[in-house]
This record gives C-alpha cells, structure tokens and sequence, in this order.
C-alpha cells in the first residue's frame, strides 16, 4: 500500500515514496509493536528486544504541523532523537507530541524518533528529575515560555 492507502504491488513497505514517514512495527519474533516517526521506503528498524531487522507493516505521510511525533497524548514521555543534519543522537525524558530540542551540534529543531511513556515498571526509561533541564534547547519551554517541567499555577 502507498500512503494514500493503494497496494503498488512491489518494495518491502507499504510506502514507495522518497519522504520520511511515520511507520508502525511489529516484531515476527517477539510480537513487540512500536511506532517511528524515522520510516522510509524499503527500510527496516532494528528490534531492540531480538535484534532483528523489521519493517513497517503499516505507513503514513507527515502532515505538516500535526502528527510530527509517534506519541501524540498530552502528558510528558521519554524521547530517542536523532539529527538528521549530524546523526548525533540523544534521549530525554522530556519529550512532548508534535515537540522538538534543539540539536547542540547544528542547531536545527529534532523531533523524536521513537516515544515511549516515561516510567517503565523495569525501571528504565525514567527521568532524573533533579538532572537540570537545558530550556533554550526545548521547543515545549520556548512555546510555554518557561521550564515545560513546571505545573502551570
């Protein structure tokens, strides 16, 4: 299927374009599901749990403005990013829907490539609150204009 929802009949993903895309996953081994916003055509993602390449079983075109991250709720979740300028990459437990940071390196709003919600049972995956938060690099803060961490009173 393209984007528009059309089987093309060939390539190893539904999506057959040349733009990034948001893809969803599902591990054949470990049935582990996952949503990226760093999908392209005829591209596989690793699974973390197996190690296995897997490709998207299902894709969809970014609008603009809306749909920018995989995690679309409202609260807080914890972000893996990726420069596509510098592919420096990094994690932050303050990531936000349709947010970016600011990459250090080149300077260019990053969005997150994968979300996941911040306190896992495991452990893993939770912020250190008492890690001070770098603002002037937080696309949410700029918005809010104040420290996105804070509860508004």
């Amino acid at each position: 299927m393209s984007h528009k929802g059309t089987k093309t009949g060939k390539g190893l993903t539904p999506y057959q374009g040349k733009k990034r895309v948001f893809g969803e996953f599902r591990c054949r081994k470990c049935s582990r599901l996952w949503m990226s916003g760093n999908s392209w055509a005829d591209t596989a993602q690793w699974c973390e749990k197996c190690n296995i390449k897997v490709y998207p079983y299902k894709q969809k075109g970014i609008r603009k403005g809306k749909n920018l991250t995989p995690y679309q709720g409202w609260k807080r979740c914890f972000g893996e990013f990726k420069c596509s300028k510098c592919l420096r990459t990094w994690m932050s437990g303050n990531s936000w829907a349709d947010m970016g940071q600011e990459c250090t390196t080149c300077k260019i709003n990053v969005y997150p490539h994968k979300q996941r919600p911040l306190n896992k049972p495991d452990g893993l995956d939770v912020s250190d609150e008492n890690k001070p938060h770098l603002t002037h690099l937080c696309e949410k803060c700029k918005v809010l204009r104040r420290n996105c961490r804070r509860k508004y009173r």
